[in-house]
């Protein structure tokens, strides 16, 4: 998790995706535009979650998982705008993946 943080939520990524989203609130246009990519790039983690849990009740379990890690990361990311305490932000991570972990040993 610490490589997609360092690589995506922090620095230029984290930026571009910021400025996005903060236009996107008030250009109906980029909005327009923008949906179908965001949609697509959900699709395609659908897609690599429902290869690795084909069941379905596992990948719905899987894909809420995944979906709760990349909001978290993403909140994160925007609170490190103001907030900048990285060792704090690296222990959330950490704990969010042991409670990650022990959840996908769980699943079937």
């Amino acid at each position: 998790m610490e490589d997609v943080w360092n690589r995506f939520y922090q620095g230029p990524y984290r930026d571009v995706w910021v400025e996005f989203n903060v236009a996107c609130r008030t250009d109906p246009e980029l909005l327009t535009r923008l949906t179908p990519v965001i949609e697509g790039f959900f699709d395609e983690l659908d897609a690599i979650w429902r290869s690795r849990f084909p069941s379905s009740d596992t990948y719905a379990r899987a894909k809420d998982l995944l979906d709760l890690s990349l909001y978290l990361l993403r909140g994160m990311a925007l609170q490190s705008l103001s907030l900048n305490r990285p060792d704090h932000f690296r222990h959330l991570r950490r704990a969010w993946v042991a409670m990650i972990q022990s959840v996908v040993a769980s699943l079937p």
